[in-house]
């Protein structure tokens, strides 16, 4: 079992790494010859396949997004309501409640982490339609890149949770053309 503490940046030059955590695929990456640096947020995990070593965290920029509007000031905190949702998951920013599908719990960390992120981008970034749905997607992905998680974890996580109906996909592109650029910046 690996215990990290904060968000701890590895290296690797095995083909192949396989990291769980709760017993679900955490990180499964297929690496070239020239390795692979990645994070891991604070967390326990069962290193499954592959041998890394600890080194500096990777410091991925973060995505450009305009200044909060609407601005909900943040609560204490948040209520975490499991039930059925037509739209998997929705925020009550007046009461500081997240209403969430309970197939959320059979996601990976990750996936939750990025939605949960998602439905507090709601208190800067309300009231502009699809607007805020993007400025809201691009918050949760920078507050998942500061915490630890790498940009491959932001793809499959938009993935698992937006439809592929025109207006999600407009929002995926959004986020995913950034990461694009985010993996091929190179310190």
């Amino acid at each position: 079992m690996l215990e990290i503490k904060e968000k701890t940046g590895f290296k690797t030059k095995s083909p192949f790494l396989f990291i769980c955590e709760d017993d679900m695929p955490f990180y499964v990456r297929v690496i070239d010859e020239k390795g692979l640096r990645f994070n891991l947020p604070a967390g326990n995990y069962d290193v499954k396949v592959g041998e890394f070593e600890q080194c500096e965290p990777v410091d991925y920029p973060l995505i450009k997004i305009d200044e909060p509007y609407n601005f909900t000031p943040f609560p204490k905190a948040l209520q975490l309501v499991y039930r059925p949702t037509p739209a998997k998951c929705q925020i009550d920013t007046d009461n500081g409640i997240v209403y969430a599908d309970p197939m959320f719990k059979k996601f990976p960390k990750y996936t939750w982490k990025w939605v949960y992120g998602h439905e507090l981008g709601h208190f800067p970034y309300q009231g502009k339609g699809i607007k805020s749905e993007k400025d809201c997607d691009i918050f949760s992905a920078n507050l998942l890149l500061m915490e630890g998680f790498n940009p491959s974890q932001i793809r499959s996580a938009i993935d698992l949770v937006l439809s592929n109906r025109l207006s999600s996909l407009c929002r995926k592109y959004n986020v995913l053309d950034n990461l694009v650029i985010i993996e091929s910046w190179t310190k």
